[in-house]
């Protein structure tokens, strides 16, 4: 992935992550996701990420990411594969990707659209070189001019369906910061230990 971001420099890339964007990812998040695969993986992750940042930091970076709405804010809520990271991570994550997002635009711009009216797998789109989708442990990557034409309309059309535009999604994680501290949103997995 490193070389295929090397190579594009100077092109906009457009990337679907699997759940959130790697780089914007604090260290105890990526250990906790891919805390059951392999030991090395989550060493291997964080190296990525951090070069994910690097390189956005970089001022002749153009990369746009877009996931759903509703995969922030089960995140934020600590549901379904983040059931049983604390609240206080979540909260922590939040935070420094508000910050992250405010340093980095606009070079680097997140959109959200509506899980409930579109769909994506995840992928990457390295401008007009190639796109890679991801399909777990491996990449299925497209060269032709025709493939990547066709994976960089719909990665539009997920930007045209947007519901929150990238200078929102700052305000965004402050709500969810808030709303997960005054719930107390996820703790429903640390009150079902206790009560065993």
């Amino acid at each position: 992935m490193a070389s295929w971001h090397a190579e594009a420099a100077g092109y906009k890339i457009r990337h679907v992550p699997t759940t959130l964007p790697d780089l914007l990812k604090n260290q105890e998040v990526i250990r906790y996701e891919y805390q059951e695969y392999d030991a090395k993986l989550p060493t291997v992750r964080i190296e990525q990420a951090e070069q994910g940042l690097a390189y956005n930091r970089r001022h002749e970076t153009d990369m746009e990411a877009c996931c759903s709405i509703q995969a922030v804010e089960q995140f934020a809520r600590g549901e379904g594969v983040w059931a049983g990271l604390p609240a206080a991570s979540r909260v922590a994550q939040l935070r420094s990707m508000g910050k992250l997002l405010d340093e980095l635009y606009p070079t680097f711009r997140w959109f959200l659209f509506d899980g409930l009216q579109r769909f994506s797998v995840p992928l990457t789109i390295f401008g007009p070189l190639r796109a890679a989708i991801y399909i777990g442990n491996k990449y299925f990557v497209f060269n032709s001019s025709e493939h990547i034409r066709v994976l960089t309309e719909h990665f539009d059309d997920l930007i045209r369906s947007a519901v929150v535009q990238p200078p929102d999604v700052i305000d965004l994680l402050a709500g969810l910061v808030k709303e997960v501290g005054a719930s107390g949103a996820g703790t429903r997995a640390a009150k079902a230990d206790g009560g065993r």
